[in-house]
């Protein structure tokens, strides 16, 4: 069973939907190791995090976080090792598209 160390996603949303950060591929699992999230703007900019299980849509149940604050100019990390399947999905959404988020860890081969 290998395991790649690596960047998972990344991506700006547009501010109007939500926007898919990762996705695990077929035959593997996933470890989120840290999720961060960088407003590049100068005011407080809120955003959503949703872990969504293969087969199944964006429901109120996937969010870890809903309209969480960013403040302008700064970034916060969510680290917690959240383990995903084949087909798991990230969502993200900002209520702009001042936010940078990028997903880190690992994937491992099934």
């Amino acid at each position: 069973m290998a395991v790649h160390y690596k960047i998972l996603g990344q991506v700006v949303p547009d501010g109007t939907a939500v926007s898919t950060l990762y996705t695990v591929p077929a035959s593997k699992g996933a470890v989120i190791s840290t999720i961060s999230i960088s407003n590049r703007s100068q005011g407080e900019v809120k955003f959503r995090i949703a872990l969504v299980p293969s087969g199944e849509q964006l429901s109120g149940q996937h969010y870890i976080s809903y309209n969480a604050p960013c403040s302008g100019q700064d970034s916060t990390f969510i680290t917690a090792g959240f383990t995903m399947e084949a087909g798991d999905y990230i969502v993200v959404f900002a209520e702009n598209n001042q936010l940078s988020f990028s997903a880190f860890g690992m994937e491992i081969d099934q």
